[in-house]
């Protein structure tokens, strides 16, 4: 665990359409290859917005995010379409989601950007349902979904082009019982195939198979 798959530098984040404007101050941190790492807090503390400028969605006001060795923020738009193919899969506390598509098309769109052939796409979408049990939803619209039933499709798409790190956004938040522990088994399953984790939580099982865990408030990283 020795390669520094994600190095933050000395980031801030403002939105100056904001009163609390600063969402992120002063935060340096690094994410191993192959690491599970756990970010807490209170709600507004900053986590999800690392996470989007991570994901290259937000760009810092000052400071540098790198991956597997580039800047960030220095990626063309065809660079950071590339990166969030294949390096990087959020799975986000929204959703994410679109609302008029069916889950399959929800699904397949992540694979469609990246040029995946029609009978791959579907290989992929059913494996994918399969084990998140969805199968039986590929055809209803995402609006007739339930929260729990959202969460789990939002989970698929971020994990459907297989990337090399994902990015989770409290992604048992909407889950019973049953299903927080489904997806903890999934993750801790991804993880022991090499996949680097970083995820928002405040569950105790996410947190105490955590690798290292960053504590944010009002967007600094408490040591």
């Amino acid at each position: 665990m020795n390669y520094k798959k994600i190095v933050c530098q000395k980031v801030y984040k403002v939105f100056q359409d904001r009163i609390d404007s600063v969402a992120i101050s002063d935060v340096s941190m690094t994410v191993g290859d192959g690491e599970l790492v756990a970010l807490t807090g209170p709600n507004g503390s900053g986590k999800t917005t690392l996470l989007k400028l991570i994901m290259g969605i937000y760009k810092p006001t000052s400071g540098r995010v790198i991956v597997n060795n580039k800047i960030v923020s220095e990626m063309s738009e065809d660079e950071l379409s590339k990166y969030r193919i294949k390096t990087v899969g959020m799975i986000f506390q929204d959703f994410g989601l679109i609302d008029f598509l069916t889950v399959r098309q929800n699904l397949e769109l992540p694979l469609i950007i990246a040029g995946v052939a029609d009978g791959e796409k579907k290989k992929k979408v059913e494996e994918i349902a399969d084990r998140l049990e969805i199968m039986h939803l590929l055809s209803s619209s995402v609006k007739t979904l339930s929260g729990g039933e959202k969460q789990r499709v939002s989970i698929g798409v971020g994990l459907m082009n297989d990337p090399e790190i994902i990015l989770a956004d409290e992604p048992t938040a909407n889950l019973d019982r049953q299903g927080r522990e489904d997806v903890l088994n999934l993750l801790l399953d991804l993880n022991k195939k090499g996949k680097t984790i970083l995820l928002v939580t405040h569950e105790e099982p996410l947190i105490n198979y955590a690798t290292r865990i960053y504590r944010f408030d009002k967007g600094y990283l408490k040591e």
